[in-house]
């Protein structure tokens, strides 16, 4: 059976344009995903761990010159 989840979470990274001061850049959105069966708490830590890695790599790599320091902190998952 699928389970799928609105995962909600902040986000913040330094904004560093050219010739420009750095800026701290912080805002919260939404996806929604699939959820995988968990055996236990580890591997739902786990899961945290990896989409919150995912998410700030995602989001570093749309423009790898300005920004940086990116942190990702997921802090609410609703199931559908």
């Amino acid at each position: 059976m699928n389970r799928f989840a609105i995962v909600y979470y902040d986000v913040s990274y330094d904004f560093k344009p050219p010739k420009l001061s750095a800026e701290r850049v912080k805002y919260s959105d939404r996806y929604c995903t699939r959820l995988p069966a968990f055996d236990n708490e580890d591997d739902l830590q786990d899961w945290l761990t990896s989409e919150e890695e995912s998410l700030a790599k995602s989001i570093l790599e749309k423009d790898l010159r300005f920004r940086d320091n990116v942190e990702v902190f997921i802090k609410n998952i609703v199931k559908i």
